[in-house]
């Protein structure tokens, strides 16, 4: 009987037009999802890959299994048919085990046929990108993530559907679920929301089983996993992943039981009768004597009150209920949630926390307010409109002489209310949280914004659904038609597909500076708003018209104001249309991915020629920056000296321009003939009527002026705002040569378009060369009255004129050629340390941090002082740049500046720190002026480890310095998690540190591991030693290369030192470590001796093979007893003993005066071991 009903169920599904256009929207964002898979290193049809694009459709799953239950689960409750039911000899479990079978069994048919999507897909992409065919691949991937998916979604829908038998609460529940998993992912810090590793999160085991797709666990498990590993391994049912699993399936089948077991099959719920509490008043009324009532003409404000009536009722009738309470309170816990995670955390891993600023509490919940916000509109517009219809009054009411407008006013104000009721509570939390924290600077005319910027989405979805609806036949399908909108705004996102003009509701990031008080975006979403308003508008106006009353089909015919309203939302859509477009592709020019490859092509394969022609040297640059902040825009004219500094005469000259702003440019080259100009790449081609000679030199004149505006995508280095500007002059200056910024960077790319390849070659003892590229740098920049720029160079003068403040700056040595303005209202800190005299520019309100930098300056300068050179010039600065964009990195050094970032480096909560917080930014910014500046290496591989890995491990020692030898362990810690989670996701065969190109994770994370490693190895003292005789040696005018690095090191290294030092620079190299056994015995002595038995393996990538081949260890490893589980900082060591290794597994013998707890291996991590889980064990 089973089977029957079960069948019955599922042909139920089948034949509902709602299954199957679910079936075409999960087809459709499958086949997106897997069109967007496949690299060099990592197959489309990869276990890893297959798993991914799972992950990203099963938090869609719960809306699909909402959608298919309104159909089926409550059709006898909604058709009076349970008492008819309830009298059939079907017993109660044949009636939910077959209900919840054909509910799971439908779902499962649609995640078959997305496997099936899946499959096909890779028939569209390029062979290169897909591997060989493995079934299993998607068979295990299907039962670990589908199916426990399908089951507790099911589950869910299916007891909230038996309990409630209201549609309503089944909708809130997918909300529920779907805030459930968003929470997970944000105390997970899930790629999917966030850039950083969920690894480096204390949270994230608890995050990892939170969360019920089992995302985070999965993404824990393969963090470490190498693109062969990828290709390969499937989900291993172990670990944080097994625990997932197994609680969520432990919850799917406990709701069910709960609900087999309350849930009442033969007898309905009682129904309260009401009591006859008719008053006297009333009665009295009732005895009167009948007299006529005058009848109302005024149909408009009949209309009006019909509506306000509508609103009242609906509205109270919505927030009275227990879903609503439910839905508020998911609110409540998910916003708290979100501002805990992210407040605490801070903008980087071990470090400090925001302050809880009224503008952060925006940009943290504005996105999740959205799409929260979009899903209750969706799910309330639906229930709203078939409300009358499905309990079948909707003649009766639809006889009324009331407009199709009053009916649709009263819906559509009565689903903003509801969201708009969210979003306060929203806020309430905010301010709270705020006051929590004892900060009490609310701001509450910022909070209105979220009204408007969270607000306007939610609107449009209302909009669009209600008029969605007229095309649906069933409240499921309308349902599912909303759920589409939703749907497709996440595919769309994740396609990178996003002209403001087809991205429905288009917004850009909701980031709101402090220091500037302005979104950055602000006019540009003023327009998109206008533009998808009026389009959802214009719809409104046919919803209108189109309105069904009782069961006629016909559309209302247009009357006057229909058809001005018509106009007027037309008219609005074609203006703010035609502003986007211009902005967007006129006046500035939008390209999509594939056509700005294509344009990238083409420059290089038209330019090509210009590679191999020797260039000149700029020597000199002086130039007048005039910065219009209330325009957005900045204009800059000067002149350059340059000279011939090669062997070689020059006689043809290549010159570009690029800007992200719209730029107008004038150049004049003295002496040489304008052979060709391409306005659509800035290219200049002159042909000088003299060559010019060796040693040479001559000028060039430029005149250009860049405006920014709102509508183009923010660039972290280039932007002009009313209160804050920030250029990087270098970037936008005329430059000789083929520009390699305009050409392909992306290596798969390049191959797939016959281009060759442009990582950064390896260093050789031949590139060691001398280049006197440094500049003499002189500028006079003029800003408006109410601001101060701080620009590269000393101050000579300041002076007022026109009202504008005018600054003249020059260096009084060359400097290298990074050329940074910055204008904003400054307050300035003035302090003299050892003849520098130290200045810190700052907002105004921005000033609690002084005190930290200045130490933190002053230690860090010392230290250079003390162990290498002097510092060279007589004062350093330190100046805050706004925060526009949360792809801004912490700032930017260039020569004598320091420009840090609100909320990244300036404007923290550093108030219950132990250590300075800063030290580690201070100390790392500051060392770029030896390198990367004193030191300036040759820009081929390897360049990043003699600027940042150096600044790494200038980090590593004034930790060490200041606080202790193992001070900055965490750090070390957190950076091995970050290269080794980010090396799994590099498309190309990793480089060896030596070689690294534009590879962070290497350069920094690695980096900073390898010098903590040095450190162990060779000591503060000789590698200071030798980073002090390569400034001397090897640097301005040389270009080192990371080979003369290896070099210094060699020459103060003793020889069994150099084969490890070769395998932190120049192999990859991983270790694999596991302790099997330890025993623990007191001697004769007195001593306690500790028998470790410990295996030792060594790895190394083969970088032809990209495999990773076993290699016999021969080195000193550290192995450390500990009074209890082993410290971070080894605050409960009781020995650390250094022993030799040269086998893959030894028995050792360790010795201490306490009887130890924990024994562990290489605890301070001078080595890299991907499963640290086996270092350590506790002793019997």
């Amino acid at each position: 009987m089973i089977s029957k009903l079960t069948q019955f169920e599922l042909s139920a599904h089948f034949k509902q037009i709602g299954f199957w256009v679910a079936a075409l929207l999960i087809s459709w964002m499958t086949f997106l999802i897997t069109g967007q898979r496949g690299s060099q290193l990592l197959f489309a049809n990869s276990s890893h890959a297959i798993a991914q694009t799972m992950l990203f459709i099963v938090p869609n799953i719960i809306f699909v299994v909402c959608v298919l239950a309104s159909s089926t689960l409550l059709r006898d409750s909604q058709y009076k048919m349970e008492s008819l039911i309830f009298a059939t000899p079907i017993d109660k479990f044949h009636y939910l085990t077959s209900r919840y079978l054909g509910l799971v069994l439908a779902t499962l048919t649609l995640m078959a046929i997305a496997i099936l999507v899946m499959m096909i897909t890779l028939l569209k992409l390029e062979p290169a990108l897909v591997g060989p065919f493995q079934l299993s691949h998607y068979v295990i991937n299907f039962f670990i993530f589908f199916v426990p998916a399908v089951l507790f979604s099911c589950s869910v829908v299916f007891a909230t559907a038996m309990f409630s038998k209201s549609m309503i609460a089944v909708y809130v529940s997918g909300i529920a679920v779907y805030v459930l998993y968003m929470i997970g992912s944000v105390l997970g810090n899930s790629p999917l929301m966030a850039t950083s590793s969920p690894l480096l999160n204390e949270g994230v085991g608890f995050a990892a089983l939170l969360e019920p797709y089992g995302y985070i666990a999965y993404i824990g498990q393969s963090a470490y996993w190498t693109a062969e590993q990828k290709n390969t391994l499937m989900p291993s049912l172990s670990g944080d992943l097994l625990l997932n699993r197994i609680l969520w399936l432990t919850v799917s089948v406990s709701l069910f039981v709960i609900t087999y077991y309350k849930f009442n099959f033969r007898q309905p719920a009682p129904v309260k009768k009401a009591k006859n509490t008719v008053n006297e008043s009333l009665k009295s009324t009732l005895i009167n004597t009948y007299q006529a009532v005058d009848v109302k003409h005024d149909f408009h404000s009949f209309n009006v009150q019909i509506w306000l009536s509508k609103l009242h009722l609906e509205y109270a009738s919505i927030t009275r209920g227990f879903t609503f309470i439910v839905l508020l309170i998911i609110t409540v816990v998910f916003c708290g949630a979100i501002l805990v995670s992210n407040i605490f955390n801070g903008p980087i891993s071990n470090g400090q926390p925001y302050y809880p600023l009224t503008a952060l509490m925006l940009e943290m919940l504005e996105q999740p307010l959205s799409d929260i916000g979009m899903l209750v509109a969706i799910f309330y517009a639906v229930e709203l409109f078939w409300t009358e219809r499905n309990v079948n009054i909707n003649g009766l009411i639809d006889t009324t002489p009331t407009r199709n407008f009053t009916f649709y006013l009263a819906k559509l104000t009565t689903v903003l209310a509801v969201a708009f009721t969210l979003i306060t509570a929203a806020i309430v939390v905010a301010i709270l949280f705020q006051l929590s924290q004892s900060y009490f600077d609310i701001q509450p005319s910022l909070y209105l914004f979220l009204y408007y910027y969270a607000g306007m989405p939610i609107t449009m979805a209302a909009l669009l659904t209600l008029f969605l609806q007229r095309f649906a036949s069933t409240k499921s399908l309308g349902l599912l038609f909303g759920f589409g909108i939703f749907a497709a705004n996440i595919v769309i996102k994740f396609a990178l597909f996003e002209h403001p003009l087809v991205s429905f509701a288009y917004k850009p990031q909701f980031i709101f500076s402090d220091m500037t008080q302005s979104l950055y975006h602000l006019e540009a979403l003023n327009w998109y708003n206008a533009y998808w308003l009026s389009f959802a508008l214009v719809l409104s106006v046919f919803t209108v018209k189109m309105w069904q009353r009782g069961t006629s089909t016909v559309s209302q015919k247009f009357t006057r104001g229909s058809i001005i309203a018509l106009v007027l939302s037309g008219s609005s859509l074609a203006i703010s249309g035609g502003v986007v477009f211009y902005q967007t592709n006129v006046a500035h020019e939008f390209l999509s991915k594939q056509e700005r490859f294509d344009r990238q092509e083409q420059y290089e394969r038209y330019y090509e020629s210009f590679k191999s022609l020797a260039l000149p040297t700029v020597i000199s640059i002086d130039v007048a920056v005039d910065i219009y902040p209330s325009e957005n825009k900045y204009r800059a004219n000067g002149s350059y000296v340059y000279q011939n500094q090669t062997d070689k005469n020059i006689e043809q000259l290549l010159i570009s321009f690029v800007s992200s702003g719209k730029l107008t440019q004038e150049l004049q080259l003295k002496a040489a003939t304008l052979v060709e100009y391409n306005d659509v790449y800035k290219q200049y081609i002159y042909q000088l009527n003299q060559p010019m000679m060796p040693g040479e030199t001559r000028s060039l004149v430029f005149d250009m002026t860049i405006e920014h505006s709102a509508f183009v995508e923010l660039d972290g280095e280039h932007y002009v705002t009313e209160k804050g500007t920030y250029i990087e002059l270098e970037d936008v200056m005329p430059q000789f040569g083929f520009d390699n910024r305009l050409t392909i960077s992306d290596e798969e790319e390049r191959i797939t378009r016959g281009l060759s390849e442009e990582h950064f070659r390896a260093p050789t003892n031949a590139d060691q060369k001398v280049s006197d590229d440094w500049i003499n740098f002189e500028t006079v920049v003029s800003t408006s009255a109410n601001q101060q720029v701080v620009a590269v160079g000393h101050l000579e003068k300041t002076w007022t004129e026109n009202g504008r403040n005018f600054y003249h700056y020059k260096t009084k040595n060359k400097v290298i050629q990074q050329l940074a303005y910055v204008s904003a209202e400054f307050n300035d800190v003035v302090k003299n340390h050892n003849d520098v005299a130290i200045k810190i520019y700052h907002h105004p309100k921005h000033n609690k941090d002084n005190e930290l930098i200045y130490d933190a300056l002053t230690q860090t300068m010392d230290y250079f002082n003390h162990h290498y050179i002097p510092y060279k010039s007589d004062e350093f600065t330190v100046a805050e740049l706004p925060y526009f964009s949360s792809n801004q990195s912490f700032g930017s050094a260039q020569p004598g500046i320091y420009l840090g970032v609100e909320n990244r480096f300036f404007n923290l909560d550093n108030e219950d720190a132990q250590h300075n917080p800063l030290l580690r930014g201070v100390s790392h910014e500051f060392a770029h002026q030896y390198w990367g500046g004193y030191l300036e290496p040759n820009y081929i591989g390897g360049y990043a480890t003699l600027t940042e890995t150096l600044c790494k491990y200038t980090e590593l020692v004034m930790a060490r310095k200041l606080y202790g030898k193992y001070a900055a362990n965490v750090e070390v810690h957190l950076s091995i998690d970050r290269y080794l989670q980010m090396r799994s996701y590099n498309s190309q065969v990793e480089n060896p540190l030596y070689a690294v190109g534009f590879e962070p994770f290497i350069y920094y994370s690695k980096g900073k591991q390898v010098m903590h490693a040095m450190l162990d190895l060779l000591g503060e003292e000789k590698i200071n030693r030798a980073l002090k005789g390569l400034l001397l040696s090897h640097g301005y005018p040389n270009k080192p290369t990371s080979l003369d690095l290896i070099d210094a090191f060699y020459s103060v290294a003793e020889p069994a030192q150099k084969p490890i030092i070769d395998d932190l620079f120049k192999r990859v190299v991983f270790h694999e470590f596991e302790i099997h056994d330890a025993n623990t015995t007191q001697n004769a002595q007195g001593l306690y001796v500790t028998e470790v038995d410990v295996s030792t393996r060594k790895l190394v990538l083969n970088r032809d093979t990209n495999e990773e081949e076993y290699e016999l260890i021969n080195e000193e490893l550290e192995i450390g007893l500990y009074s209890g589980y082993p410290d971070v900082d080894n605050g409960n060591v009781l020995t650390l003993s250094k022993i030799h290794f040269n086998q893959d597994r030894s028995t050792i013998s360790l010795y201490s005066k306490e009887k130890p707890s924990y024994v562990q291996i290489d605890p301070n991590r001078y080595r890299i071991d991907r499963a640290m889980v086996n270092n350590v064990m506790e002793l019997p």
